[in-house]
């Protein structure tokens, strides 16, 4: 009788135990299905529009995709104009930020009249199409970013998140930056440092 009565009250915590850690996850489940429809998460992230040339300019918008990680759905929204005129002509989805500060390269090709951008992030280069609104992704893990960007691009300057708010940072203003922010900003890639300077117009 005293072992069975000993038992109970240790079987009991344990299920007890499995069911708050069923509850626990259903939770985390739920914020991270319904977060953003009821504001659980962060704002998203908006910064305004830079021209990227050939009648072009974008803006990007971070959406968190976790109540407490920083990781983010990205997109570029892409508008065209003339002198006196613009319109808004689409967003296309770029590569997920799957944690870290936002930290994006844009380049733009030589052409006053051409339509392609092309982003430099983590892991991977995304070519976009701006007249079609459609993107390629080519990945440079293990290789030299130089190897893969073309050499008839210039870099335009970083779309940082290192410091509220999001920023864009034109190539003109990054050899004004101490070192160790430039560092901050790309992350510790060496190699990144110098790109303003080799792919400068």
């Amino acid at each position: 009788m005293g072992t069975s009565s000993g038992e109970a009250p240790k079987k009991w915590n344990s299920n007890r135990a499995v069911l708050l850690l069923v509850l626990a996850s259903l939770l985390c489940g739920l914020a991270w299905l319904f977060g953003p429809l009821f504001g659980l998460f962060q704002p998203t992230h908006r910064m305004d529009a830079i021209a990227v040339g050939g009648g072009y300019s974008i803006n990007l918008r971070a959406t968190p995709m976790h109540p407490w990680l920083a990781e983010y759905e990205q997109k570029l929204v892409i508008y065209s104009g003339d002198r006196n005129t613009g319109q808004r002509l689409g967003t296309v989805d770029i590569a997920e930020n799957t944690g870290g500060r936002i930290r994006i390269g844009v380049f733009a090709l030589k052409s006053p009249t051409a339509d392609e951008l092309v982003l430099l992030q983590r892991s991977i280069v995304t070519i976009i199409d701006l007249d079609k609104l459609s993107r390629e992704f080519v990945s440079h893990r293990n290789a030299r970013v130089q190897s893969i960007l073309d050499p008839d691009l210039v870099m335009l300057g970083w779309i940082s998140g290192q410091a509220y708010p999001v920023k864009f940072i034109p190539c003109s203003a990054w050899p004004l930056m101490p070192t160790n922010d430039r560092y901050e900003i790309i992350g510790g890639e060496p190699e990144w440092d110098a790109l303003c300077e080799e792919y400068s117009p």
